[in-house]
C-alpha cells in the first residue's frame, strides 16, 4: 500500500525521469552509517527529480487536476525525498530541507483532505510529521493516525484499520526511543525493566493467537508508557491482519527487546502459516530457538535465510563482518568459490566444542543478524539495523549485558557492555552511532580482534597441542597417529560431581565431511589417549575433546592434517621421502621389515622431563641404494623455540651416535647402513638433560646414496 512506502523506496531505483503521473528520483545504496537513501542523491539525480516536480506542479495548475489526491500524494513524496537531500552535504543550490519539507507536509495533508476515506493518505501525511525529530511532532502524528483509525473503523475496513494501527505502533515506538534515550536507567536494556517482565496471554478474539500485554501492568516511566502503547497497537494490528509481514516484524522487534522469546516464536509461526515462502516466519522461530538454546535453531535459521534473494543473503552473511582488518582485506581478494571454502573452514574451526550442540558460532551469527535487524532498524528511514554501527557491534560481540543512559559533557549518551567483553558509547537520535570520543578506540579494537562468541559458550575450553605423525600406507592413503594427554586432575578440580571423562575423537575432511567420530570413557590413569586413522588424500581438521561429567571445563587438542602433497611441512606421498617424526617416551626396537605401527609406546605430548631421554622414530621411503645396499647420512637438529633457563644453552647427545652443545640450535650427524627395501625404519634416543627448560623442536635431514635430501620435523615439545 502506498502509505507503507517511504519517500525513497517509493521513488528509488530509476535513472530516467518517470512520467508525470509516476514521478521519480534516483537513490544510492544505503551506506554503513544508515543515512536515509535520498541523503546521497547525486546532483544529476536531484536535477531530474526537480524536473519531475515541475511537471507535477504544471499538472496540478490545471483545473481538472487540482482535486486529484494521487497527484498531491506524489508531489508530497517527491518533496519529502528532496527535503532530506537538502539537509545533507554536499549542498545543492536552492535545495533546502525547510522549503521542500514544507512542500511535503502541505501536499500530503492536501491529499488526505481530498480523500478522507483513504486511510493510507492520512497515514502518509502523519508519517512525514513523525519523521521530523522531536516528541511534539510524533505526538501530533499519533493523533493523526488515531483519527485515520477512527475513520477506517467507522467504514468497517480491516485492511485500513491494520494500516492505521501499524502507524500508531511505529509512532509510539519512536516516542519510546526518544524517552528511553533521556531516561537514566541502569538495566539490561535501559527503560524496559517493567516491559521485560510483562507476561502475555492469547487474545481470544484472534484466531491467530496474537499476544497482548496484561492490562494490570502500569508503566513507571514515559518510555515504558510509549513502549506498552506501541505493543498494544501492533498487537491489535497483527490480530486484524495476521498475514501482514511488516506488522509482524515490528511486533517481533518489541518482543525481542523484552526477550520474550516464546511470544516471538508465536509470531513466527503465525507468519509461516499464513505467508508460505516468507523468510520472516522461520527467521523469527530460529531466533527464538537460539535464545532458548534449542537444537532446532540451525535448521530454522537456515530455512529462513534460504528464502532471501541470493544477493541479499550473500551481503548479510559476508564473513568479513567478523574478521580483523588484515583478514578482511585478504578475504576480499578471494574468488567467490574460495570465499565459500574459507567460510566453511572459519565456522568449523570457530566452534569451540564439536561434541556439544548449541554453541555453534555460525548459528549464533545468523541469530545476531536477525536480532540486530529487529532491534536497530528504522523502517521509515530505510535503515537496516545490521548495517548500523550499533548493530555491527552486536554482530561482533553479541547481545548487550549492560545498557545505561547518562549525560556526559551535557549530552545524553548510551553506554553499552557486551557479552564478548567490549564496551561502547552511542549517541544520536536512535543511539545507533558511536560517539566521536569512542569511535577511534572501538574501531581499532575491531580491526585487530575477530568476533567473540562468548555468549553461547557452554564450557570454559582449554586448548592443548596434540602430537601428530603421518606415515605412508597402501595406495594413496596415509596412516596418521594423533595423541594427547588429557589433564584429568585439572578436570577433577572444577567438577561438581564425581564421574568419568568422555573423550571424543573427530576427523572432518575439507570442512564438510565427518569421517571419524567416536567416543570413549577414561576413568583414570595418565590421561594419555591416541588414535590411528587411515586417510585418503585431503585436508582434515582433527580434534580430541574431553568433557568431564559435572564439570564446566573442557579440553580440546586440535590439528590440521594434510594428506595431500604437503609443501609446507615437506611431506611427500611418493618417491624418496621421510615420514613425520614420532617422539615416544620409551625406546623402540628397530629391525628388518618393521614399520612404525609395530611401536607400542606413548607419544611425547606437550611436556617431557629433562631427566629422561626422548626416543624418536621415522620412516625413510624409496631411498636410493646399490646392489650391496647403501647408507644414509642423518643430520639431527635441535632448536630452541624459546628458553626459560639462564643463557638458553642446548646440550644434545644422541645415545651411541654423538653429541653437540651450543646456543639456540645444535646439530649431530651420523651415518647408518640401509638394506634394499621400499621402507626403512630408523630411530635414535636423544638426551637433553643438560639443556635449559623451554620449548624445543627436533628436525631431521636425510641424504640418500643419490644425494637426494629430505627433511622432516616432530611436533614441538617443552622440557621441564
Amino acid at each position: 500500500m502506498l502509505a507503507r512506502l517511504g519517500p525513497y523506496r517509493y521513488l528509488r531505483g530509476m535513472r530516467a525521469v518517470f512520467l508525470v503521473l509516476v514521478g521519480g528520483v534516483i537513490a544510492a545504496p544505503l551506506d554503513s552509517q544508515s543515512r536515509p537513501e535520498s541523503a546521497s542523491l547525486s546532483l544529476e539525480a536531484v536535477a531530474e527529480s526537480l524536473a519531475v516536480l515541475r511537471r507535477l506542479d504544471d499538472s496540478l495548475r490545471r483545473r481538472s487536476n487540482r482535486d486529484d489526491p494521487d497527484l498531491w500524494y506524489r508531489r508530497g513524496m517527491l518533496a519529502w525525498a528532496l527535503s532530506v537531500r537538502g539537509g545533507e552535504p554536499p549542498p545543492v543550490a536552492g535545495l533546502t530541507w525547510q522549503r521542500y519539507g514544507h512542500m511535503a507536509d502541505t501536499s500530503l495533508r492536501t491529499a488526505a483532505r481530498l480523500a478522507p476515506e483513504r486511510t493510507e493518505l492520512a497515514v502518509a501525511a502523519g508519517r512525514y510529521v513523525a519523521s521530523v525529530p522531536g516528541v511534539f511532532n510524533r505526538s501530533i502524528a499519533t493523533r493523526e493516525f488515531e483519527a485515520a483509525l477512527a475513520v477506517a473503523e467507522s467504514r468497517g475496513d480491516p485492511t485500513r484499520v491494520a494500516l492505521a494501527l501499524h502507524a500508531i505502533g511505529r509512532a509510539q515506538w519512536q516516542l519510546y526511543q526518544l524517552f528511553h534515550h533521556a531516561e537514566r536507567r541502569g538495566v539490561r536494556d535501559a527503560g524496559t525493566a517493567a516491559y521485560a517482565a510483562l507476561r502475555t496471554r492469547p487474545d481470544a478474539s484472534s484466531r491467530a493467537g496474537a499476544m497482548r500485554p496484561q492490562q494490570d501492568l502500569e508503566p513507571s516511566t514515559p518510555g515504558e508508557f510509549h513502549l506498552l502503547s506501541a505493543e498494544r497497537a501492533l498487537s491489535r494490528a497483527h490480530a486484524v491482519a495476521p498475514a501482514d509481514v511488516a506488522v509482524a516484524r515490528d511486533l517481533a522487534a518489541l518482543l525481542a527487546l523484552g526477550e520474550r522469546w516464546d511470544e516471538l516464536e508465536e509470531i513466527g509461526r503465525s507468519v509461516g502459516a499464513r505467508v508460505p515462502g516468507e523468510a520472516w516466519g522461520p527467521l523469527l522461530k530460529g531466533l527464538a530457538a537460539q535464545r532458548r538454546g534449542r537444537p532446532d535453531a540451525p535448521r530454522r535459521l537456515d530455512d529462513g535465510f534460504a528464502l532471501l534473494p541470493n544477493d541479499r543473503r550473500a551481503a548479510l552473511v559476508d564473513l568479513s563482518r567478523l574478521m580483523t582488518a588484515a583478514d578482511s582485506t585478504s578475504f576480499a581478494t578471494l574468488s567467490p568459490a574460495a570465499q565459500a571454502e574459507r567460510a566453511r573452514w572459519y565456522w568449523l574451526l570457530a566452534d569451540p566444542l564439536w561434541s556439544v550442540l548449541g554453541d555453534e558460532p555460525r548459528t549464533e551469527f545468523l541469530a545476531r543478524l536477525v536480532q540486530a535487524h529487529l532491534r536497530y532498524s528504522v523502517p521509515d528511514m530505510h535503515v537496516r539495523g545490521e548495517a548500523t554501527e550499533r548493530g555491527g557491534l552486536l554482530l561482533r560481540w553479541g547481545p548487550p549485558v549492560f545498557d545505561r543512559n547518562d549525560v556526559w559533557n551535557g549530552r545524553h549518551q548510551n553506554g553499552v557492555s557486551y557479552a564478548g567483553g567490549g564496551g561502547a558509547v552511542f549517541s544520536g537520535l536512535y543511539d545507533l552511532r558511536l560517539t566521536q570520543e569512542h569511535r577511534g578506540s572501538v574501531t581499532a579494537r575491531l580491526q585487530r580482534e575477530p568476533a567473540s562468541w562468548a555468549n553461547v559458550r557452554s564450557h570454559l575450553v582449554e586448548e592443548h597441542a596434540p602430537a601428530v605423525a603421518r606415515f605412508r600406507a597402501a595406495g594413496d592413503s596415509l596412516d596418521v597417529l594423533i595423541g594427547t594427554r588429557i589433564p584429568l586432575e585439572r578436570l577433577d578440580t572444577v567438577a561438581h560431581l564425581r564421574g568419568a571423562t568422555t573423550v571424543h575423537h573427530w576427523m572432518i575432511r575439507d570442512a564438510r565431511d565427518t569421517v571419524v567420530r567416536d567416543s570413549s570413557r577414561v576413568l583414570g590413569g595418565s590421561g594419555y589417549v591416541a588414535r590411528r586413522h587411515r586417510l585418503d588424500p585431503g585436508v582434515y581438521a582433527a580434534r580430541i575433546e574431553a568433557l568431564r561429567d559435572g564439570s564446566s571445563l573442557a579440553t580440546r587438542a586440535p590439528a590440521i592434517v594434510v594428506t595431500t602433497e604437503d609443501t609446507v611441512a615437506g611431506f611427500r606421498r611418493r618417491g624418496f621421502g621421510v615420514s613425520d617424526l614420532l617422539l615416544t617416551e620409551v625406546p623402540m626396537v628397530v629391525g628388518p621389515g618393521r614399520r612404525w605401527d609395530d611401536i607400542d609406546a606413548p607419544m611425547i605430548v606437550a611436556e617431557h622431563p629433562r631427566t629422561r631421554p626422548l626416543h624418536l622414530a621415522w620412516e625413510v621411503y624409496e631411498a636410493a641404494t646399490t646392489d650391496r645396499g647403501s647408507g644414509l647420512l642423518i643430520t639431527v637438529r635441535v632448536e630452541a623455540v624459546d628458553s626459560e633457563g639462564h643463557g638458553g644453552g642446548i646440550v644434545a647427545r644422541i645415545l651411541g651416535r654423538g653429541s653437540s652443545a651450543g646456543q639456540g640450535a645444535v646439530e649431530v650427524r651420523y651415518a647408518v647402513p640401509v638394506a634394499r627395501a621400499p621402507v626403512h625404519l630408523e630411530q635414535f634416543s636423544l638426551d637433553l638433560d643438560q639443556s635449559a627448560p623451554g620449548a624445543y623442536r627436533v628436525l631431521v635431514e636425510v641424504t640418500d646414496a643419490a644425494g637426494r635430501v629430505h627433511r622432516s620435523a616432530a611436533s614441538p615439545f617443552r622440557l621441564r
